[in-house]
């Protein structure tokens, strides 16, 4: 795994940022940190170092973008090749501005051009790790019973498609393995870590780009829930989840393992918010908590793999806290009435269906 490094220098007006080798969860502290230590100032982010990125990587792009929307900072981003600024303009959703030379970038943002050649593209983005245009979803249906509804025929919907509050959580648990096996552990054994009563199915082959999860997830009462992910990017460090339409949130899940003093980081890290006006409720009033809950758990279950102690860490930081309510009619493809409907319709139709054949 390619180590992290950020340059930062002052460009005119503006703060340019250079980060080289893997962009990955690595980058949160030294970004935070260049960030928070030129306030109020523009930011350009010279791409062009990167050797790779993952779903954490484009979380923290996503995450910049956001922020310097509510803080008034311009951000722009230069230096990808061809293919990897088309997969980050997919999934991106504009919240990042993407441009094509170094000239344009920090010309938009009022600072003087590169006197220097212009770099050399970085990171590749290739279709082995990356999906592309993802599409509505198209599978098999799924086995053990179940429902497709919510899963077969939806698109992604991702952070700045849903309606609450933008809110950036990772859980870590500390492992004595090494990062690799720790990595091939949560790709190969994630649905039999997941807390009980709760499914993922991926059908073969699994994890790669472009798959659809079956999930079955049960509320607080036992009230079902069926939804889906689809697999936006994988390599062997990493792999990120998109939810599905439908789904409690929209937006984006990563599952990696980082160095750590001599052994792994198990990280579980979430950008995304609640979809819809009645899953926002159902977060407000308990829904965060149980989301803490079921990652906490879940790598609690890894760290028994590894004979570790359970040691999961929680950060959380709201990156926007207003509501969108042009997101409302996400509620037509809420997966939780949908499946009650479903669910209500089996039974009727068992039983009435039952007494007919009489």
């Amino acid at each position: 795994m390619n180590p992290f490094a950020l340059a930062t220098a002052a460009a005119g007006p503006a703060l340019l940022l250079t980060p080289r080798g893997r962009l990955d969860g690595r980058a949160q502290s030294p970004l935070l940190a260049a960030w928070e230590a030129s306030p109020g100032k523009p930011v350009v982010l010279d791409l062009s170092g990167l050797t790779d990125l993952d779903g954490a990587g484009l979380s923290l792009l996503l995450w910049l973008g956001v922020r310097g929307r509510r803080e008034g900072r311009p951000v722009v981003a230069f230096g990808l090749s061809p293919r990897c600024r088309r997969v980050l303009e997919a999934h991106l959703g504009g919240a990042l501005s993407l441009r094509a030379s170094a000239a344009e970038a920090l010309g938009s943002v009022g600072a003087p051009s590169p006197q220097a050649p212009e770099p050399q593209a970085g990171a590749t983005c290739p279709a082995a790790q990356w999906a592309g245009a993802l599409g509505r979803a198209r599978t098999e249906a799924p086995p053990g019973g179940l429902l497709a509804l919510n899963a077969v025929g939806r698109r992604v919907r991702g952070p700045a498609e849903g309606f609450g509050p933008l809110w950036h959580k990772v859980y870590s648990q500390p492992l004595p393995a090494d990062p690799g096996r720790v990595a091939q552990a949560l790709r190969e054994e994630m649905p039999h870590l997941w807390p009980r009563g709760n499914r993922l199915v991926l059908p073969p082959p699994g994890v790669v780009p472009g798959a659809v999860g079956f999930i079955e997830l049960r509320l607080p009462g036992g009230a079902p829930l069926t939804t889906g992910v689809r697999v936006l990017h994988a390599d062997a460090a990493s792999f990120t989840f998109g939810t599905l339409a439908g789904h409690l949130a929209a937006g984006w899940i990563t599952f990696t393992a980082l160095p750590d003093a001599g052994g792994a980081l198990a990280q579980v890290r979430s950008l995304a918010r609640t979809a819809d006006p009645l899953f926002d409720v159902g977060f407000t009033l308990f829904g965060h908590r149980e989301q803490e809950a079921f990652w906490r758990d879940t790598l609690a279950a890894l760290a028994a793999r590894f004979d570790a102690r359970p040691a999961v860490s929680v950060q959380t930081d709201c990156v926007d806290p207003g509501r969108h309510w042009e997101a409302v009619t996400n509620l037509w493809e809420n997966a939780g009435i949908r499946t009650g409907l479903a669910v209500a319709a089996g039974l009727a139709s068992r039983l009435f269906g039952g007494g007919r054949g009489r």
